[in-house]
């Protein structure tokens, strides 16, 4: 199967703090177009955080996502071999199989949660706790669960004199995630001073 170009990919965010109720909201809207127009998603979602203060230096803050999955899959802008003649060219745009739709709109959500202070964090995150079947030949093919681990925390080796802003700082971090049988770690660090940034991560 040819598709025959990239992505084009969009995004707009915004978020709000509500000190009065130590809250946080947002929305999030993402549009992918793939090939061409062959495959159109877009994403719309809405955030929401709570910030719990555990003692004077350490946070807990749990979060909840709520979102819109919609999908088009044009099939006259699929080739396959039997669309292709014998001089190269494309003599039609039929497709071998039966289409049951060409769209679906379906609802997924995710919860996170995250462990902070000045020096460090530790935070998972769960994605698609409404598992939705992503086929469009109503197959069985469900967007299985994804499990987020992340951790780190920040050396100030320096401190700036004149303020109450750490001069130069370490940060070690790591990321590890797990979909199916998919299984991805990251681990790094980066060292920061003023506006200037130098990492080295490994994955």
């Amino acid at each position: 199967v040819n598709s025959f170009r990239a992505y084009n990919t969009y995004a707009f965010g915004i978020d709000f703090y509500l000190p009065n109720y130590s809250s946080g909201i947002g929305a999030l809207v993402s549009s992918d177009v793939q090939g061409s127009g062959l495959l159109r998603s877009v994403d719309a979602g809405l955030q929401y955080n709570y910030r719990v203060r555990i003692n004077r230096d350490l946070y807990f803050r749990p979060g909840v996502q709520l979102k819109v999955v919609h999908k088009e899959l044009d099939f006259t802008k699929l080739v396959f071999s039997e669309n292709i003649g014998v001089d190269g060219t494309v003599i039609s745009n039929t497709t071998p199989f039966d289409v049951d739709y060409d769209s679906y709109t379906k609802l997924d959500a995710s919860f996170s949660s995250l462990f902070y202070d000045k020096y460090f964090w530790a935070g998972f995150n769960i994605d698609h706790l409404i598992p939705y079947n992503s086929s469009f030949l109503n197959q069985d093919s469900k967007i299985p669960m994804k499990f987020v681990l992340t951790g780190g925390f920040n050396w100030i080796y320096r401190e700036n004199r004149f303020g109450d802003e750490p001069d130069e700082v370490i940060t070690f971090a790591t990321l590890l995630q797990h979909q199916k049988e998919f299984n991805q770690m990251d681990i790094g660090a980066t060292w920061t001073k003023s506006f200037l940034q130098l990492g080295l991560w490994y994955r």
